[in-house]
């Protein structure tokens, strides 16, 4: 698996990437049916299967004072995300800007970078869209975006036997 340090190292080999976005603390079931999902998908269409993430996570920085505990570090995270299947894990810095730019906006911002054609809903409406939940997966993209992106329903809630 690649890990890519922000939007403006992706490359040509990550265009058209199936994409899963969000925080991923901790890789819980949840999160491994999410990227999971994400896989098939890649691998059905020949894409790469690309996890978005945030350093610091988005509740680090709207709560400096009090953050959540981590339920895994990045380096953990790093050495489980392979074994899921992903290809590349990219890696963006939550600031103040990243926090303002609204969901429209941020997806426009993906899709003109990196192509990304697909997304699941449920991470972006679970991270609250940059802080914020301004996008639900019923929102209407601007006509030359909204063709690129196919919401997939959430995963049931997954329970250890």
């Amino acid at each position: 698996m690649e890990l890519v340090r922000g939007l403006v190292n992706l490359r040509e080999r990550h265009r058209g990437a199936i994409v899963t976005i969000g925080s991923f603390d901790g890789l819980h079931l949840g999160h491994q049916a999410l990227i999971g999902r994400t896989r098939v998908r890649a691998v059905r269409l020949g894409r790469p299967a690309m996890m978005i993430s945030f350093e610091p996570l988005p509740r680090e920085f709207l709560t400096p004072a009090d953050p959540p505990a981590r339920l895994t570090s990045l380096r953990e995270r790093c050495r489980m995300l392979p074994a899921l299947g992903l290809d590349c894990l990219c890696l963006l810095r939550f600031t103040e800007k990243l926090r303002g730019l609204p969901g429209e906006a941020f997806l426009g911002l993906l899709t003109g970078i990196c192509a990304a054609r697909e997304s699941s809903s449920a991470m972006i409406s679970a991270s609250g869209a940059m802080g914020r939940r301004t996008l639900p997966p019923s929102v209407r993209l601007p006509r030359h975006t909204a063709s690129k992106w196919r919401w997939c329903r959430p995963c049931a809630s997954a329970t250890v036997a």
